[in-house]
């Protein structure tokens, strides 16, 4: 059996609540703020990774074609993918500070 690394181990874990919170936004709000989500995250990254002006506005004008309620059910899908990643960063620490 192949044993992870610390790093790996909490990578796998926000990786998996990520893909759980995803599950539970489409079962529970609508698909279309799912893929709505998905596509911010996906244009932050490519403009992470290269820095291009076209992905820097889309991505700063992506709200100005959605309704108010929208808007906050994507905030709302951040904000507790956020949080989730701070819990588990939280409980990865205390774990390797026991080790």
């Amino acid at each position: 059996m192949r044993r992870t690394s610390s790093g790996d181990a909490l990578s796998q874990k926000i990786h998996i609540l990520g893909d759980l919170l995803g599950e539970t936004i489409r079962e529970q709000e609508d698909p279309a703020i799912f893929a709505r989500v998905e596509r911010i995250r996906a244009l932050a990254k490519d403009w992470r990774a290269a820095a291009s002006p076209d992905n820097l506005h889309a991505l700063t004008h992506i709200s100005d074609d959605a309704d108010t309620e929208t808007n906050l059910l994507t905030l709302k899908a951040f904000t507790t993918y956020f949080h989730l990643v701070n819990l588990a960063e939280e409980h990865h620490r205390v774990r390797v500070l026991r080790a």
